[in-house]
């Protein structure tokens, strides 16, 4: 049994402002455009092993959340995959179809961001795409896979982002009780 935690990034070539230092008496600058171009991050964390799983897509939707979620199904294909994720409409609902084989959903209560430990993925994301601009979303995507690649790459990275998340206190004393009873 595998638990993920899924989230989504909307990222763009609008420019985006972030706090700056700049010296006493100077004020600082930060360069803006007005390009309406759009693209998102997919992004899950697995609690267990520590393994993260990223997509960039041009949309959110029913269509691209089962493409995520095949990705995730296809990390290890012999497990059951609990994928927690908030109520947005493009989720796909238990039953619908789309949902792979051996991929359970969970939803997390509406307006709680603070029990889904991959929003803390998009901070330091934001803050490297922050006050910069790019000439294309292509561009954008490999400034946000540089900030990404250490979740991949080190899952004692993700582990530590992770902690002592609630949902994994929980299922460590769950698949403790169960091989209890066995």
């Amino acid at each position: 049994m595998r638990i993920w935690i899924l989230d989504e990034h909307r990222h763009g070539l609008i420019g985006t402002v972030r706090r700056c230092w700049s010296l006493p008496g100077v004020r600082a600058l930060a360069p803006w455009q007005a390009r309406y171009e759009w693209g998102y991050a997919y992004g899950a964390l697995e609690l267990g092993l520590g393994e993260a799983q990223f997509l960039f897509l041009p949309t959110v939707n029913k269509a691209c959340s089962a493409l995520f979620l095949e990705q995730i199904a296809a990390s290890d294909a012999q497990a059951e995959h609990i994928v927690i994720q908030d109520q947005a409409g493009f989720h796909l609902r238990p039953g619908e179809a789309g949902v792979p084989e051996r991929v359970h959903l969970i939803f997390l209560p509406a307006y709680s961001p603070e029990l889904n430990s991959v929003e803390q993925v998009w901070d330091p994301v934001k803050d490297a795409c922050g006050n910069r601009l790019f000439e294309s979303l292509e561009e954008q995507q490999q400034a946000i896979s540089a900030e990404l690649r250490p979740f991949w790459e080190s899952r004692s990275r993700v582990k530590a982002l992770l902690g002592n998340h609630p949902v994994h206190t929980c299922a460590n004393s769950f698949s403790s009780n169960v091989k209890a009873k066995a």
